[in-house]
């Protein structure tokens, strides 16, 4: 058996280190896609009782305002949380076997090795974009969640601003 050069240490170490990065982003993702599922419900669990508040009979416009006010922030704070869990391009660890079986005409194992590398440091660009595309849209969701109460009082100021001498 030869002995192992430092380009075929190199190219191995390349492709461990790229695959351990695949899976990091993988968990990385699932961590990110749990923390959306997480606003979806807490929206969904609020704009219930906002439903409820709105079309209770007997509430005042400025309390339907409010809801209303309310509701749309928490609508669009969930429509951002569940853009992060839309599916896009994301690149898994390991390579087709049809990819690792083609055959290349006097490929080296080094070569061999060095594409697989590169394709996965492809992979991991197109994952960490997709990364920071979801991270935003998370962020700006929370934001959105945390925004609702204000947005409520606003909503309902406007309303009681709009009732003025209106009985209502």
């Amino acid at each position: 058996m030869a002995e192992k050069t430092i380009e075929d240490i190199r190219a191995q170490r390349a492709v461990a280190a790229a695959e351990a990065r695949l899976v990091a982003q993988a968990a990385g993702l699932a961590a990110l896609e749990a923390r959306a599922t997480s606003v979806i419900g807490w929206t969904m669990a609020a704009s219930a009782a906002v439903l409820a508040v709105m079309f209770a009979e007997g509430q005042p416009f400025a309390l339907r305002a409010a809801a209303a006010g309310g509701l749309l922030v928490m609508a669009s704070a969930a429509a951002l949380a569940v853009r992060c869990l839309a599916p896009g391009g994301w690149v898994m660890p390991g390579h087709l076997p049809s990819v690792v079986l083609q055959d290349r005409e006097g490929e080296t194992e080094v070569e061999f090795l060095v594409s697989l590398a590169e394709g996965y440091e492809a992979g991991i660009a197109k994952n960490s974009a997709r990364l920071a595309r979801a991270s935003s849209r998370l962020r700006w969701a929370l934001r959105a969640l945390v925004a609702a109460a204000p947005a409520a009082l606003l909503g309902g100021g406007i309303g009681a601003a709009l009732c003025l001498g209106c009985g209502g």
